[in-house]
């Protein structure tokens, strides 16, 4: 009963050990995935820009840690704005770090010795799709996006999808439209085109771009 007692008790101590290596790997990993958290936030804008009557809200909450959405919603000059909204295929870290990727990929203008261009819709994301394809090594990591550009004194939208949920042109005065530029994902094929949609906003109308995950809840 002795040696029993003996090894009893130095299976116990041992089973404490791993118990306490244990929570500490998990403290660990709770760590970094809120640096990791806290990261991918300051990739979001701090706020967002009032031009005209154009006002704009967000909803952006991450079933996790960490999300596989990003968006932005940028002021390109004084009357254009520009409005994204990536997803990237896949959960967690993984696909929280590709949405950074894709944040700083998407080329929103162009700057040269004689001014500025606004990039349209459908070329940026072609120059993301692009960027995406030709960095895949290995797994075929892919996501889907929106892009818009409002010229906030004419209310004119130019807006491109790539694979992504259909954005929803609610009417003030009017039946709901569905806005469906043609584009498959990104990442996929280097030299895919994405089509370019261009409706003018009415006075009180609201344009809903949303991610799988709403659809999901």
């Amino acid at each position: 009963q002795g040696a029993t007692g003996e090894v009893l008790r130095a299976e116990g101590k041992l089973l404490r050990l791993h118990q306490t290596g244990m929570a500490d790997q998990i403290g660990k990993i709770d760590e970094e995935l809120r640096l990791a958290a806290q990261l991918q936030k300051e990739f979001l804008p701090e706020s967002v820009p009032e031009v005209g009557d154009c006002r704009f809200g967000i909803l952006w909450r991450p079933a996790g840690y960490v999300s596989g959405d990003i968006y932005d919603v940028e002021r390109l000059d004084e009357k254009h704005i520009g409005i994204f909204l990536a997803d990237a295929v896949g959960h967690g870290v993984p696909a929280a770090l590709m949405t950074m990727f894709i944040k700083r990929s998407l080329r929103t203008k162009e700057v040269g010795p004689d001014g500025y261009r606004i990039v349209e819709p459908g070329e940026a994301l072609a120059r993301l799709n692009t960027d995406l394809a030709e960095r895949q090594t290995g797994k075929v990591r892919f996501a889907t996006a929106v892009y818009g550009v409002l010229n906030t004194e004419t209310r004119v939208l130019r807006i491109a999808r790539a694979g992504h949920p259909i954005p929803m042109w609610l009417k003030a005065d009017g039946p709901t439209e569905m806005l469906e530029p043609d584009g498959g994902l990104l990442g996929v094929f280097p030299e895919a085109t994405f089509e370019q949609s261009e409706i003018t906003l009415g006075q009180g109308d609201r344009l809903l771009i949303y991610s799988d995950g709403f659809e999901m809840a």
